[in-house]
């Protein structure tokens, strides 16, 4: 009896249908959809960070040389991953006008704009700005 109710969950999770983001259109960039993001509700073009390669494998930023910044790229991720941060590169759809990146305090991630993230350099800003949100609320206790 195990086995047949397994494997109908199994069946009925590779059967789940993917719906699109649960905001409209006119939503965009907006803090409506931002939080939307942050919450991981929106998750249509958002792609979880390991290595500074994975940057590359955005069809926006392919042609992108980061190999200057590599080696404090992929410290600073596996450092944030120890503490339970992860980082995501998002479709500029999801930030509001200007802004470059996002720290959610909840659910400990950041979130990198992808219209923002062709200049090494300022790629780099990004993530130790976003970074030093996380350190501080480590520092917090939270």
């Amino acid at each position: 009896m195990r086995k047949i109710i397994m494997g109908m969950l199994a069946a009925a999770s590779i059967a789940t249908p993917v719906f699109a983001d649960p905001i409209k259109e006119e939503e965009y960039f907006t803090n409506h959809s931002m939080g939307c993001m942050l919450l991981q509700e929106c998750t249509d073009h958002v792609q979880e960070l390991k290595t500074v390669s994975d940057l590359n494998k955005h069809e926006e930023l392919a042609d992108i040389d980061y190999s200057i910044v590599a080696d404090e790229f992929n410290s600073l991720v596996r450092s944030l991953n120890k503490v339970g941060a992860k980082v995501f590169l998002a479709d500029m759809r999801y930030f509001p006008i200007g802004h470059r990146g996002v720290y959610h305090t909840v659910s400990n991630n950041f979130f990198l704009n992808v219209a923002h993230m062709h200049r090494p350099g300022t790629m780099m800003a990004v993530m130790r700005h976003e970074g030093w949100h996380a350190a501080q609320d480590c520092m917090a206790g939270t």
